[in-house]
């Protein structure tokens, strides 16, 4: 049943997948296969055994422009959220399907969107200079970490039992009530201004991952075809490049205590047992 279940999370998010897919050709909007979907394509030609989401990445401009179309073309089956549609404490979009049920443990009391979901990553320009990027970087990291602390009070892991998870989750609580004085629509226009404050450079990241890469992007445009569970879609111009710089050794393969998923708090896609979580 576990795997089973897994699978129908994967089919399912691959179909939001091909929709999406479908919008941005349609309009000319490049994308690519991001993060863990890029890897699990290469080495796997497909899903990562064990995962759980998909995640693409748009420049800034595509980013926009699909975000534009994309409340008309989507059907009446899917949802787009981010912060502006439901208050979703994201700087990115996520596209849900409606008649599912995906609740992310941090998430779970939040009053938002919570199904079966890909994630959409807008990449932003940088300082040419590669000093000034990574100071760039570190500002707006910590910009998004304010805006999470304050509108999120839980932390990611779901409880294992231990005294040590409890007293980080109390440490997460207390960091959350030191930021009630932020207000979230000040941080938002904040990060806003910038994540776009650089014109055209050959430097970009994605300020969502919350710091610590710096990407060429000519690693992942001209996007180039990839397959990805039998199906063609677009990946970055330069794959090697651009999981090297994500992950180093992408082609080995991490221990078995890490391969694991989201692993969500509650879920329903229509199977039998739905809500035994461990894959």
């Amino acid at each position: 049943m576990a795997s089973t279940l897994l699978r129908r999370v994967q089919m399912i998010e691959l179909d939001i997948l091909k929709e999406v897919d479908r919008i941005c050709r349609r309009h000319h909007i490049e994308y690519f296969l991001d993060a863990g979907t890029a890897l699990g394509a290469v080495r796997h030609g497909g899903f990562i055994p064990w995962d759980d989401d998909i995640d693409i990445g748009m420049l800034r401009r595509d980013y926009e422009r699909f975000l534009s179309v994309a409340r008309t073309e989507l059907g009446s089956e899917y949802f787009l959220q981010n912060y502006q549609t439901d208050g979703a404490p994201i700087m990115f979009s996520k596209v849900h399907r409606n008649d599912t049920t995906f609740v992310e443990f941090r998430l779970r009391n939040l009053p938002i969107a919570k199904g079966v979901f890909i994630d959409i990553f807008p990449y932003d320009y940088l300082p040419a200079d590669e000093a000034a990027a990574w100071a760039h970087i570190k500002h707006c990291a910590d910009l998004y970490r304010k805006f999470q602390y304050r509108l999120i009070k839980d932390r990611t892991l779901r409880p294992d039992g231990s005294l040590g998870w409890y007293a980080k989750a109390l440490l997460r609580r207390i960091t959350h009530w030191a930021h009630l004085r932020y207000d979230p629509a000040k941080l938002v226009a904040q990060m806003d201004q910038a994540f776009e404050a650089y014109p055209e450079s050959p430097l970009v990241t994605c300020h969502s991952y919350g710091g610590g890469y710096l990407f060429r992007v000519q690693d992942m445009l001209p996007a180039k075809p990839m397959t990805f569970e039998g199906e063609n879609f677009l990946g970055p111009n330069d794959p090697h490049a651009f999981l090297s710089e994500l992950y180093g050794d992408y082609m080995t393969l991490p221990p078995k205590h890490q391969r694991t998923g989201h692993g969500p708090y509650r879920l329903a896609v229509g199977l039998d047992d739905e809500d035994s979580l461990d894959y």
